[in-house]
């Protein structure tokens, strides 16, 4: 199976998931990587993140690691949307951050896309993951040993990295079965009156490729449409975006994924 991993956001933790997918994906599949990384680390810390911004010794590390076909940089997010500060009633600076992620995402696809065109490769999966983030199947459910139950998550501290990179030497992380015009999801359901898609994680072929890549260019429309419709007025805007996104503007059919995760945070 030839697989394209799209790698996204701050490397805060990378050093802890870095086994986790060299060791179940990169080293087990006949895989390309994309990076998609945003330097600046001053938002998104409700869970007490850093905010120091990351050094070139970390980015080199991270390149030098991962060895991808290409990667994307940004440092720093001019919001292009400026209607979202007049015409929304949604946090302003909660949707410039859904923005400036996805601006990322989008980049990275855009690498993806272009190695493809220029390079007639053929993917049967495209794989969109996380820097910070935990994910497991049922044949390798380890979070009995990394959890930590008071603290409801699990902690990124060198007891886990290497705990990690053990466990998982030897496994490989399978997928379901990938059908056209699918993707798959860590869940999706009704959240208070209005449906949601788990936007944290998810795969698919080649069938969707472009409509994934467009989502960023679709955003501010869809932003409005919720607005207008009191959509993730109460919570999961974003997850209520992808949704609409996918379901209604696209008829991609959304389903369930084997896989699931779980963030990893520094401290709490």
């Amino acid at each position: 199976m030839k697989i394209a991993i799209l790698l996204t956001g701050q490397l805060r933790t990378f050093n802890m998931v870095k086994f986790l997918h060299m060791n179940t994906l990169i080293s087990k599949y006949d895989t390309d990587v994309f990076l998609g990384i945003d330097l600046c680390n001053k938002f998104q810390c409700e869970y007490k993140n850093s905010e120091s911004e990351t050094s070139n010794e970390e980015l080199d590390k991270v390149i030098h690691f991962f060895k991808p076909i290409n990667f994307f940089l940004l440092n720093g997010f001019d919001n292009e949307f400026n209607e979202i500060k007049n015409n929304f009633e949604y946090d302003i600076e909660f949707s410039k951050l859904l923005f400036e992620q996805y601006y990322v995402v989008k980049n990275t696809y855009k690498l993806l896309i272009e190695h493809i065109n220029k390079t007639n490769t053929k993917y049967d999966l495209i794989l969109r993951l996380r820097f910070d983030q935990y994910i497991w199947t049922d044949e390798m459910d380890y979070n009995n040993l990394l959890y930590n139950t008071q603290l409801n998550t699990i902690l990124y501290n060198e007891e886990n990295t290497k705990l990690l990179d053990d466990l998982t030497k030897n496994k490989k992380i399978c997928f379901d079965e990938v059908n056209d015009n699918t993707i798959y999801l860590f869940g999706f359901g009704e959240f208070k009156h209005y449906n949601y898609a788990n936007d944290q994680f998810f795969y698919h072929n080649h069938t969707v490729l472009d409509i994934m890549y467009n989502f960023y260019d679709n955003m501010i429309h869809i932003m409005k449409y919720c607005n207008d419709n009191k959509i993730g007025n109460q919570g999961a805007l974003i997850e209520c975006m992808f949704n609409l996104y996918l379901t209604k503007y696209n008829n991609i059919q959304i389903k369930q994924s084997n896989i699931k995760g779980i963030f990893i945070r520094e401290r709490i």
